[in-house]
């Protein structure tokens, strides 16, 4: 005879979890309402207080907005870009623009040292190594190297990457159920070697933004780690 192992996770966590599963799965897309609290307490034979409580920690992790007024919503999908919009230096930042993405490489690599740190895997673990630049008004204005567990992923290569407009964390919300929360950033600055200036068009030795980030599961385990060389002689960043 088997026994199931209990739950000993609070209930409002347990049915967290199972609205997140059923977001994941695609039952509720970017921007749709949820049933309310009563529905749901209702369907998932809970009270309307273990829902607010789920609900409030699913708002809390960045996967659901609400609306005073009208409701719970799924939160879009985070893009790679983040937040924060492009600006020339002095402009406020109502006039920010965001750039798109277009796909360079998507490579099978081993991890270095450093990489593997960061992501948390062994040294020389096979890692995705994905490439792309960041295009704003015709100019490339930054260029990115992420880099995802093999051993964690196997859906990702630049064909699928290409189904989801070039974006990684909609290819691992939609494929994995993955929906990644971005973690702090470190910038500094650097001077643009031989191949990043070429890829930037602009000369080696022109002084860079580099940008180093982490995107997170929501249960905390480093999904990617990407670093980010930007332009910064025609352009502010904002968040």
């Amino acid at each position: 005879m088997t026994s199931v192992k209990p739950n000993f996770n609070p209930l409002y966590e347990q049915i967290s979890h199972q609205l997140a599963d059923r977001i994941a799965a695609g039952e509720w897309m970017s921007h749709d309402a949820l049933p309310s609290e009563w529905a749901l307490a209702a369907s998932l034979r809970v009270s309307q207080g273990t829902v607010r409580k789920a609900l409030a920690s699913l708002v809390s992790q960045g996967l659901l907005y609400r609306q005073q007024g009208k409701g719970t919503f799924v939160a879009a999908v985070v893009g790679e870009w983040g937040e924060g919009g492009v600006v020339q230096p002095g402009q406020a930042a109502a006039c920010a623009e965001f750039p798109r993405a277009d796909l360079l490489a998507c490579v099978r690599d081993h991890a270095s040292e450093e990489v593997a740190e960061r992501l948390g895997v062994r040294r020389a673990a096979s890692v995705y190594r994905i490439r792309q630049v960041w295009r704003l008004g015709g100019a490339v204005i930054a260029l990115d190297d992420a880099y995802v567990s093999a051993d964690r992923f196997d859906v990702i290569d630049a064909r699928r990457l290409r189904q989801y407009d070039n974006s990684l964390y909609a290819l691992l919300a939609r494929r994995e159920g993955v929906r990644v929360v971005l973690g702090a950033r470190q910038v500094r600055a650097v001077l643009a070697d031989r191949e990043a200036g070429a890829l930037l068009t602009v000369p080696q030795g022109t002084p860079l933004l580099l940008t180093q980030r982490v995107a997170l599961a929501r249960s905390g385990e480093v999904v990617e780690w990407r670093l980010r060389l930007a332009r910064c002689e025609r352009w502010s960043y904002c968040d």
